[in-house]
C-alpha cells in the first residue's frame, strides 16, 4: 500500500524538527512485526517452544518457574537478528522511550556504541541529564532483570496491578514533551498489547492537535470513548503504515537522510565492565566507566581498547555474499583487528586455546594476578597472533577491560602512561584487572618490565605477551603456553 504525501509530510516535519524539541517514542509489543511470519522475536519463540501460544500469553500462563521463563526468553531474544531497516527508527535521537515489550532486544536496538547508552527505568520519575543517555521506561518490567519488582508480571492478576505503575510512568509524557514535542507510537495493537488505550488516554489529554502520532492502527481497533474523542479532536493522528515503513520511504525519496537525524557526538565514552572476574558470562552485571572522549582518543593511539563485548551480526545470519566477502577480507588482512568480532567463527578451533584461556582464568582468580606475566611462545606462523586476538575477544565478552597492542613498537613512556590512566578509570568501578595483550614477539624480560612498572604505580594489570622460543629468558614469575596441538 502506497504511503500518501500527507503522512510523509507530517512525519518528515516531526523528524526534522529542532533537535531540542522532544520526540518521545512509545513502543508496543509488536514493533518487530504483527505476527510470527513478520516478527523475528515471535518466530524464534514459536520455534523454540513448539507451541501455539503467543509469547505474551505464554508468559502469563504461570505454567512453570518465572526465573526459568525469564532465562528462556533471554536466550531467545539474544539470538534474534532484525532487519537493518529498523535501526533507521531506533537510532533516531529520541528524548525517551516507553515500551510494553518485556524482551531485552529492546535495549540492544536502542544502544549506539560510543554515542548513546540506554538506562532502563521501572518506576515513575526521571530527569534527563544528557543526550548520551536514553531513558527506556519498561512499563511492564523486563526479563533481563533479577529483582522481583522489575520482572514482568507473572500472571493476569499481577498484570492488572502493574498497569497502575505503567499509567504513573506515562503520566510524565506531557511534562517531557511540552507543547511543541511529539509522541510517536509504534508497534502497538490495542486489542492484544498489555498496554491498553484506557491506560494511555489520561496521559494524552493535555496535548495539542497533531502532537500524538500513532502508526499501524486504524480507528476500528480503538474501543475507548475517551481515546476516540482525542482522535476526533485531532490530538491523535492515526496512520495505517508503521513508523518504520514511513521513515524508510522518506529515505528512499530523499526527503530525509540519515545525517538529518544523527545523534550528536557526546563528549564522553561509556565503557562497560564486569564488577569482578567470573568464568561465566553474566550480561546482567555490568558497571559503566565514563571516560572523556579526548582521553579515549589519546589512549587508543598506538593501542586498541576493546569496546563492544559482542558481535552484532553472526555469520549464520549473513548472506553467502557477505560471508564470502568477510572471509576474503579476513584472509587478506591476516585476521586484523577489524575482524575480531568474527574471529570465533572464522578461525580453526584448536585445543591450545582452551589451555591458554584456562591458564589466564587461573591467574585472574588469584588475589594478586598482576604479580605474574603470561607469555605465549611459538615459531613464526604458528598462530600466536590469532590466538591472542581470540583470547582478547573472549575475555572482553566476560566484561573484562582489554587493551590490545599490535606487533609494532614496544610501549614507550607515553603509551605506558595511557595504560596507567585507563587502568585508574577502570579501577574505580571494578575489581577485575586490566588485561594488556601485547603481540610483540619480544624477549620475555620486556613484558616482565612492563608488568613491574605498572605494578609499581599501584595498577592491577596483567600482561600477556608473545615471543619466540629462542627468546625465552624470564627471571620473574611467568607462565607460558606454546601454540601447538
Amino acid at each position: 500500500m502506497q504511503i500518501d504525501t500527507t503522512t510523509l509530510s507530517i512525519v518528515e516535519k516531526a523528524l526534522k524538527a529542532n533537535p531540542k524539541i522532544p520526540r518521545i517514542l512509545i513502543l508496543g509489543q509488536h514493533f518487530l512485526g504483527q505476527d510470527s511470519k513478520s516478527n523475528p522475536l515471535f518466530l524464534a519463540f514459536s520455534r523454540r517452544t513448539n507451541g501455539t501460544e503467543s509469547l505474551y500469553d505464554w508468559w502469563l500462563s504461570g505454567t512453570y518457574d518465572l526465573s526459568k521463563k525469564a532465562k528462556e526468553l533471554m536466550d531467545i531474544s539474544n539470538l534474534v537478528q532484525v532487519d537493518e531497516d529498523i535501526y533507521h527508527t531506533t537510532k533516531q535521537p529520541w528524548h525517551a522511550v516507553f515500551t510494553s515489550c518485556i524482551a531485552p532486544i529492546t535495549t540492544r536496538l536502542f544502544e549506539v556504541a560510543n554515542l548513546r547508552m540506554v538506562q532502563p527505568l521501572f518506576r515513575p520519575g526521571f530527569n534527563k541529564a544528557s543526550n548520551c543517555v536514553l531513558p527506556l521506561f519498561r512499563l511492564f518490567g523486563s526479563v533481563e532483570r533479577t529483582a522481583s519488582d522489575e520482572l514482568p508480571p507473572s500472571d493476569k492478576n499481577a498484570l492488572r496491578q502493574q498497569r497502575s505503575n505503567a499509567t504513573s510512568m506515562l503520566s510524565s509524557l506531557f511534562e517531557m514533551a511540552g507543547p511543541n514535542g511529539h509522541i510517536l507510537v509504534e508497534g502497538w495493537q490495542p486489542k492484544h498489547d498489555w498496554l491498553r488505550a484506557r491506560d494511555m488516554v489520561g496521559s494524552l489529554v493535555k496535548f495539542l492537535p497533531g502532537q500524538v502520532l500513532i502508526f499501524g492502527v486504524s480507528k476500528d481497533e480503538i474501543q475507548d470513548d475517551d481515546f476516540e474523542e482525542l482522535i476526533e479532536s485531532g490530538v491523535i493522528i492515526l496512520f495505517p503504515h508503521s513508523l518504520m515503513e514511513v521513515i524508510n520511504e522518506l529515505l528512499v525519496q530523499k526527503r530525509i537522510n540519515l545525517d538529518d537525524t544523527l545523534l550528536p557526538v557526546p563528549d564522553t565514552v561509556f565503557y562497560e565492565v564486569a564488577p569482578s572476574f567470573s568464568r561465566e558470562l553474566n550480561s546482567k552485571s555490568r558497571e559503566t566507566v565514563v571516560i572523556p572522549r579526548l582521553e579515549w582518543r589519546k589512549w587508543n593511539e598506538g593501542m586498541v581498547i576493546l569496546d563492544e563485548m559482542s558481535s552484532n551480526k553472526s555469520l549464520r545470519t549473513m548472506t553467502i555474499e557477505e560471508r564470502s566477502q568477510l572471509f576474503h577480507d579476513f584472509m587478506r588482512e591476516g585476521g586484523g583487528a577489524s575482524w575480531w568480532k568474527s574471529l570465533s567463527e572464522l578461525i580453526w578451533k584448536r585445543p591450545v586455546f582452551d589451555q591458554l584461556k584456562n591458564k589466564v582464568f587461573d591467574l585472574l582468580e588469584k588475589d594478586t594476578p598482576q604479580d605474574s606475566t603470561i607469555i605465549l611462545y611459538g615459531q613464526s606462523g604458528s598462530g600466536k597472533s590469532t590466538l591472542l586476538k581470540w583470547l582478547a575477544v573472549e575475555l572482553r565478552k566476560l566484561g573484562l577491560p582489554i587493551i590490545f597492542i599490535e606487533n609494532s613498537l614496544f610501549p614507550n613512556s607515553s603509551s605506558n602512561n595511557n595504560i596507567d590512566q585507563f587502568a585508574q578509570h577502570v579501577e574505580a568501578v571494578t575489581k577485575a584487572p586490566v588485561i594488556v595483550i601485547y603481540d610483540g614477539t619480544r624477549v620475555d624480560q620486556e613484558y616482565v618490565k612492563l608488568s613491574e612498572l605498572l605494578a609499581s604505580r599501584g595498577r592491577k594489570c596483567v600482561i600477556i605477551g608473545s615471543s619466540y622460543p629462542s627468546q625465552k629468558q624470564s627471571s620473574r614469575q611467568s607462565q607460558s603456553n606454546p601454540p601447538h596441538n
